[in-house]
């Protein structure tokens, strides 16, 4: 059968050509225009919408995969958009979830400056019990859950550009 993966808050698209070039026909649904108007040409077939309204955007549609791959954080409704989500699954299907781990020991540490925090544009704050917690609630059973951090924040970039943050977000004294 032909392989299909809606990402729900495709962001640039950029995330789903691994999957076109393995021969998914990949559908995205992004809120933002600007990175609509960026996502256009990687994808298939590309939606205005949110989490919240996809089946809206794609009523009748079912998907072998659906992403919410840093979306989730986003939503003003989370059960809302896994319900979505859930809807446009094909039987057998795997939904991908994927949020910024609040029970990191970066967000414990740098708490508001953390850079996954990202106030205003984060509205939900998920942990792997939290998210599980969603997921039980939707009546999912969770197959995998990992914790993979981020190597470019051990990069002299990328630490530089935390101290000017945590600088300005907490001035001393």
């Amino acid at each position: 059968p032909s392989l299909s993966i809606c990402d729900l808050g495709c962001g640039n698209g950029s995330a789903l050509v691994p999957f076109r070039q393995a021969g998914f026909e990949v559908v995205g649904v992004e809120p933002d225009e600007q990175a609509r108007m960026i996502a256009t040409n990687l994808l298939d077939e590309l939606h205005a919408g949110t989490a919240e309204t996809a089946t809206a955007v794609l009523p009748g549609r079912r998907f072998s995969c659906v992403r919410l791959c840093h979306s989730l954080e986003h939503c003003h409704d989370p059960s809302r958009a896994i319900d979505q989500a859930l809807a446009l699954l094909a039987p057998g299907g795997v939904l991908m979830l994927e949020t910024p781990n609040c029970a990191a020991r970066g967000f414990a540490q740098q708490e508001g400056c953390w850079p996954w925090t990202d106030i205003p544009r984060h509205l939900n704050f998920f942990s792997e019990k939290s998210l599980r917690k969603a997921c039980d609630v939707a009546g999912l059973e969770v197959e995998v859950c990992d914790f993979r951090g981020f190597g470019r924040q051990m990069s002299d970039d990328w630490l530089a550009e935390e101290a000017k943050i945590d600088s300005i977000l907490r001035p001393e004294g």
